[in-house]
């Protein structure tokens, strides 16, 4: 039986890598590296039998990246990621394993109870917590599926999470979108008995009253110094714990305290330009169950949040702002042919509204630039499309292959024979020799 588990989701760069490191100090409780396989809705809302199967099927090669963002969502997936295969020897599981155990499951919670059995072993541990980023998807479902688990989500700045995803090779669209998108589902669970709200700026400035309280919610014992000196200082990224190397991830030596240098660092790091973009970016199309963010601009998103926003000023597009906003579209377009299949882009708009130039030449840019946009969207869905083709036919020729190979086997040719010759009313051959 499930003992009162706990899924934490969030957007990218919002300290879940810290956090999910001070938990795993804890004596009670097993936090491992990303699996990205929780935050598929469908794994607690649909029935089981049928997306055990649908599940079984994206696990293999081909299927899962025929698919769009918008199709995965819809067929209760995450939209951009399936599993993080390299983090399952953690867990103590291959692929195949996997997949072997997502078939015997006779529910969600037996397949989780079978997921997490080995980690618990292994750590001498009574509860797990998951953390990956893309869980936020699932957060609701999982909470309705399993009267006794927990939830957490972090927050933190905008624009400090832009300055983190753009050092991280994120273009600046896809860093805005993905922050405006992903903390709007997240907060849309606010107030929720449940679920446990924390800001990225508070676990860095107090971590011992956060965690406290934080632990406190979860029902675990509040020894927060422990966990800090834990942290701080124990942490040995051994072969079969990946604790270390998260926190390599977070900051660049592992052995310091817990600090806020990554706080409100884009006043130092964001010029005017991509500020300005920033903050003129707004929502076109809500994600669903979000209708009241409706035209919100990033700007509002920061004060919903609790976040003061700089102040907005329309501005002249400069030739270094077009070329910014000119290749983000690019690299959007090569990202998602490339099998990313961009999500949440589609909600909002970073062309500001304000930044206009009316000069003809601008104006025929533009036109150019929204005609070639067009082209390469029809022409990426195009070889999509062909792509899924291709990939079908592929696997319906594999599996026509293995059973003609089946039926070829000499055993089974003799067996139809027989039979053959049984249909037809005679007896065989060796039986008419005979009479």
């Amino acid at each position: 039986m499930l003992d009162r588990p706990i899924l934490i989701g969030c957007a990218p760069s919002s300290g879940s890598t810290l956090l999910r490191s001070l938990l795993n100090a804890h004596p009670e409780l097993a936090s491992g590296p990303e699996l990205s396989l929780l935050g598929h809705p469908g794994l607690y809302a649909q029935p089981w039998p049928a997306f055990r199967l649908e599940l079984w099927r994206a696990l293999q090669p081909w299927y899962f990246h025929t698919m769009d963002a918008a199709e995965r969502l819809a067929a209760g997936f995450c939209p951009y990621s399936l599993i993080s295969e390299d983090n399952l020897g953690f867990y103590g599981f291959r692929l195949e394993d996997l997949q072997a155990t997502i078939l015997e499951a006779e529910g969600p919670a037996d397949f989780l109870q079978k997921l997490f059995s080995p980690l618990l072993e292994r750590t001498g541990k009574r509860r797990w917590a998951e953390k990956t980023p893309s869980n936020l998807y699932a957060l609701r479902a999982f909470l309705d599926c399993f009267p006794t688990a927990k939830a957490v989500y972090l927050v933190r700045n905008g624009l400090d999470q832009v300055c983190s995803l753009l050092k991280r090779g994120f273009g600046l669209k896809r860093a805005v979108a993905l922050w405006m998108v992903e903390t709007t589902v997240c907060e849309s669970l606010r107030g929720h008995p449940r679920v446990f709200r924390l800001a990225y700026e508070e676990l860095t400035a107090q971590p011992q009253a956060a965690m406290a309280r934080l632990l406190d919610f979860l029902e675990l014992s509040t020894d927060v110094e422990g966990l800090l000196v834990a942290t701080n200082v124990s942490e040995s990224g051994g072969p079969a714990d990946a604790t270390a190397a998260g926190l390599c991830a977070w900051r660049s030596r592992p052995s310091d305290p817990i600090n806020t240098r990554s706080v409100d660092r884009w006043r130092q790091e964001l010029d005017e330009d991509v500020l300005a973009i920033c903050l003129a970016s707004r929502f076109v199309c809500p994600p669903s169950g979000a209708e009241d963010v409706r035209g919100l601009t990033f700007g509002d998103m920061l004060r919903r949040s609790g976040y003061e926003a700089p102040a907005s000023t329309a501005r002249a597009i400069t030739p270094r702002m077009r070329e910014r906003l000119a290749c983000d579209n690019f690299l959007a377009w090569g990202d998602d042919y490339l099998g990313s299949h961009l999500f949440q882009e589609r909600y909002i708009t970073s062309e500001p509204s304000g930044l206009q130039s009316h000069d003809a030449q601008s104006l025929r840019w533009e036109s150019r630039f929204h005609i070639q946009r067009q082209t390469a969207y029809r022409t990426q869905r195009t070889l999509h499309e062909v792509s899924r083709l291709a990939m079908e036919l592929a696997y319906e020729a594999e599996r026509a292959k293995q059973r003609i190979a089946f039926l070829e086997r000499p055993a089974l040719v003799k067996v139809a024979k027989r039979v053959s010759a049984l249909m037809r009313g005679g007896a065989p051959a060796k039986k008419r020799a005979a009479g």
